[in-house]
């Protein structure tokens, strides 16, 4: 899982939040957790190596590219390996750093979803075309395509990969929204 901020690049206030970024984490078969609006002390280890990296590396900006890439490599190397942090008993953020069991795939997986599921395509400005209707879900999910379970004679839900974004009403062509991606309780074959 990867916490972030409801924020660019991690989110928008697209369908479920979709940003491209979160897309591909998505693709990738990581959990998506966001953080109350307005509640940075949710993520505060995050939030407080962000103030200390601003701080000490971009306040005020280097004078070049490379100068800056160096700032952000010291800090780095001073953050993890150097400087002793009182939240995790004055040890170092490195000793305490597990490398993920996951490797890093060559190529993203297409999803797959049960045969009792329709797909969906979404065109390139990220539009749905169903039962008559053109309903905009998201430009982050342009050229993607999404699993669509029939949930009542005029629902139907929206999968993309192992998550749920919302409900379209195909009676009116109205799409309701999920704040957040919701984990999907389909069976898949990609194993999302």
């Amino acid at each position: 899982a990867i916490r972030t901020d409801n924020g660019p690049p991690f989110a928008s206030n697209a369908l479920a939040g979709l940003s491209k970024l979160s897309v591909w984490w998505i693709k990738l078969g990581i959990k998506l957790e966001r953080i109350e609006p307005g509640k940075p002390q949710q993520n505060g280890r995050h939030e407080r190596m962000h103030k200390t990296l601003k701080e000490e590396t971009a306040l005020p900006p280097r004078s070049s590219l490379e100068t800056q890439q160096k700032a952000f490599r010291d800090f780095q190397k001073e953050f993890n390996y150097l400087r002793p942090h009182e939240g995790i008993q004055n040890s170092f953020p490195a000793n305490h750093y597990q490398k993920s069991k996951r490797k890093f795939p060559k190529r993203i997986v297409k999803a797959s979803y049960p045969t009792n599921i329709m797909i969906g395509e979404i065109n390139d400005i990220g539009n749905l075309h169903i039962e008559g209707h053109r309903i905009f879900l998201s430009s982050a999910l342009a050229d993607e395509e999404v699993g669509l379970e029939e949930i009542s004679d005029r629902h139907v839900k929206i999968h993309f990969y192992g998550v749920s974004l919302g409900v379209i009403d195909l009676y009116t062509g109205k799409l309701l929204h999920f704040k957040n991606p919701m984990q999907s309780s389909l069976p898949s074959e990609s194993g999302f």
